[in-house]
C-alpha cells in the first residue's frame, strides 16, 4: 500500500519482521520494471515499531517531493515498482529478507492499493525585490509551472488587509520553475511593478509588504489546485 498524502508505504511479509532491523534506505521505486526506469532511492525515513508481518514506512517529504518531480513515477499502481536489496529488514531469527531487484518479478511489487495525491499545496514562503521586478514563491510540494496565474495574486500593506493593497495582472509576466519544482520565480510586468512602486506605504520591507491569493494561483503536478490563502502571508 502507499499512500501519496501521506508519504507512508506499507509493506506485508509471510512471516513476523524485526521492526529495529528496518534499514528504510534499502528501498527504490521504479517507474515500470525495466532496469533503465525513471527512479528514486529513499534516503530515509521512520518505521513502525512493532514486530510484525506488516511494516509501515514513513517516507521523507524530500523523498516524497522527488517522486512528484518526476511525473511518470508514481502517478498511480502501474508506475510505482517497488524494490529493495536484503538489507531492508531481517525476520525474528535475524535472517534478512530475499532482495527485490529483479525488472520482471511482476504485478507482486506494485501496490495493491494506491493513493493519488489529492492534498492541495500550500505556500509556505515569498520574496518581493522591486529593484529586479521579481517575486519569488515557494511552496510545500512540487507544482506545475504551466498552471500559474500571478492574476490571482494580491500584495497588500497589513495582514489585515486594511490599507494599501494591488491586485496583480495575469498578462506580461514571465516564469521559471526551481531545479526541486518547488519555487516559481516571477518576473512581473512593467504594469504589475509600477502599480506596486505608486503605493508608497507598502512593499518597502518586509513588515508592509503581505500576500493573498486565491485557488486559481497554481496547481501541483497532480493538478491539484493550490490552496487559497485568506490569511494573508509575510514576504521574506
Amino acid at each position: 500500500v502507499f499512500d501519496l498524502n501521506t508519504g507512508r508505504v506499507q509493506l506485508s511479509f509471510d512471516e513476523t519482521v524485526l521492526a529495529s532491523s528496518v534499514f528504510e534506505e534499502s528501498l527504490s521505486f521504479h517507474a515500470n520494471f525495466s532496469v533503465d526506469a525513471a527512479s528514486v532511492s529513499i534516503s530515509g525515513g521512520f518505521h513502525s515499531a512493532v514486530d510484525s508481518t506488516m511494516i509501515t514506512i514513513a517516507l521523507t517529504t524530500a523523498d516524497v517531493n522527488a517522486m512528484k518531480l518526476n511525473t511518470g513515477l508514481c502517478v498511480d499502481r502501474q508506475s510505482c515498482v517497488i524494490r529493495y536489496n536484503s538489507s531492508l529488514l531481517t525476520d525474528m531469527a535475524g535472517v534478512f529478507v530475499s532482495a527485490v531487484e529483479s525488472a520482471s518479478v511482476g504485478d507482486l511489487f506494485t501496490p495493491a492499493s494506491f493513493v493519488e495525491d489529492t492534498t492541495p499545496p500550500q505556500l509556505s514562503a515569498f520574496t518581493l525585490d522591486l529593484n529586479a521586478n521579481l517575486l519569488e514563491m515557494t511552496f510545500d510540494e512540487v507544482i506545475l509551472l504551466s498552471s500559474l496565474d500571478i492574476g490571482a495574486v494580491t500584495i497588500q500593506q497589513a495582514a489585515s488587509g486594511v490599507g494599501q493593497s494591488v491586485k496583480l495582472f495575469s498578462a506580461g509576466n514571465t516564469a521559471s520553475r526551481s531545479a526541486d519544482g518547488l519555487s516559481v520565480a516571477v518576473n512581473i510586468s512593467v504594469r504589475n511593478a509600477n502599480a506596486l512602486k505608486a503605493m508608497f506605504s507598502m512593499a518597502t520591507a518586509p513588515s508592509d509588504t503581505w500576500l493573498t491569493h486565491g485557488a486559481g494561483l497554481i496547481r501541483d503536478v497532480s493538478r491539484v489546485p493550490v490552496a487559497a490563502r485568506v490569511s494573508a502571508a509575510s514576504a521574506t
